[in-house]
């Protein structure tokens, strides 16, 4: 059984309540998700929230950069063998 230490958490500045977690929700998921007239399947929602949720939080670019990587040096084999 996990507990939370509220007292620990706020002496560090840790969020302890769920108003962080639905403004996150609001700003990153409803946007992009509920907009007139758009339709999702779930793997594609997936991918486009995966994506903005990288963006929100800045870590896109380090992202990019090894998920750039991994598809040249998939590339560059197929090159390679052809």
């Amino acid at each position: 059984l996990l507990t939370m230490r509220y007292r620990t958490m706020r002496a560090h500045g840790l969020p302890i309540g769920s108003g962080i977690t639905e403004s996150t929700c609001k700003t990153v998921v409803n946007k992009r998700a509920k907009g007139a007239g758009q339709r999702w399947t779930c793997p594609d929602l997936r991918g486009a929230l995966h994506l903005r949720a990288l963006n929100a939080s800045d870590r896109f670019d380090a992202y990019w950069a090894v998920f750039a990587r991994m598809r040249s040096s998939n590339i560059n084999n197929c090159v390679e063998a052809a």
